[in-house]
């Protein structure tokens, strides 16, 4: 029987995903490596569901290695087990897991293994919206396309009904756009212009000044929105600056489209000019082009 979502163990990371079961585990024949430790995997699984592997023909898909990387994980429990996939890869390379944590790995194997599983995960546990993140991103490299679909649905789901936060909008704006999720990211890409547009409690930063703004340093705090509604769009824009060019435009199109369906002259919503120049960042001179003293 699976662990409870929440009974996850850093020492037993395969408990999570295979159930203690000692018949599976030594029935595998290759092994995940992340932060220096084995998840054991199943090859016909991984050749049945990721189209990444389904090609490889015979027995193990071992990883391709480069310098000092091990094409076999030995350790006394299990013996010699093919390295399938390893953070020790760099990134960028199809067998990579740079990036993901070794407890992110264990969902999605879980999610591999158990489809149905994703249904079943508690969106209130710490972390949890960022793990479905990272196991959609790890369905999408390993070209597992009904995981990836029942993912998409879960957070389309939490999208529509649970009121995210900003900042999970916009880690799920991100996924959406890097895998191709369509409906999720103009969901994703609505509500960021809704909450904008509302300037809930904490939704902008704690840094507010100007000098921050321009230095990048704003950080997403929970300080509530002070009157002067100028100032605090400037600082909840700055909120989008680590998204995709694409979807700040689509955000911004978004709030242009509202504004346009308002009726009347909309020279009366838009902030006057003083307000402008109290609130927008201070232009900065253009840097001076080396002069030429060559003779």
């Amino acid at each position: 029987m699976l662990p409870d979502f929440g009974a996850y163990r850093e020492d037993r990371p395969s408990d999570f995903y295979l159930a203690g079961d000692a018949e599976l585990l030594s029935r595998a024949d290759g092994v995940f490596v992340v932060e220096g430790s084995m998840l054991p995997v199943h090859t016909v699984l991984l050749k049945q569901r990721c189209g990444l592997f389904s090609g490889l023909k015979g027995h193990g898909c071992a990883a391709v290695g480069g310098a000092g990387i091990p094409l076999v994980y030995r350790d006394p429990a299990v013996g010699a087990l093919d390295i399938v996939m390893t953070d020790q890869l760099p990134a960028g390379h199809p067998r990579s897991l740079e990036g993901f944590t070794l407890k992110r790995v264990a969902h999605f194997l879980r999610f591999l293994y158990h489809p149905s599983e994703v249904t079943v995960i508690d969106f209130h546990l710490p972390g949890a919206a960022k793990t479905l993140s990272a196991c959609a991103r790890l369905a999408n490299a390993l070209e597992v396309p009904q995981l990836l679909e029942e993912l998409d649905a879960r957070m389309e789901e939490t999208v529509d009904s649970q009121a995210p936060t900003l900042q999970r909008l916009m880690d799920w704006a991100a996924v959406a756009e890097e895998c191709g999720l369509t409906k999720l990211w103009t969901k994703c890409v609505r509500e960021i212009a809704i909450t904008l547009a509302r300037g809930r409690k904490g939704l902008h930063p704690r840094a507010t000044s100007k000098a921050s703004l321009l230095n990048g340093d704003l950080k997403a705090g929970v300080t509530p929105a002070p009157a002067d509604g100028t100032k605090t769009a400037v600082h909840d824009v700055a909120l989008l600056r680590d998204l995709t060019p694409h979807t700040q435009l689509a955000v911004m199109a978004t709030l242009l489209a509202s504004l346009r369906k308002v009726p009347g002259d909309p020279s009366s919503l838009v902030p006057e000019e003083d307000s402008l120049v109290a609130a927008l960042p201070e232009l900065q001179p253009a840097p001076e082009s080396p002069t030429n003293n060559e003779p």
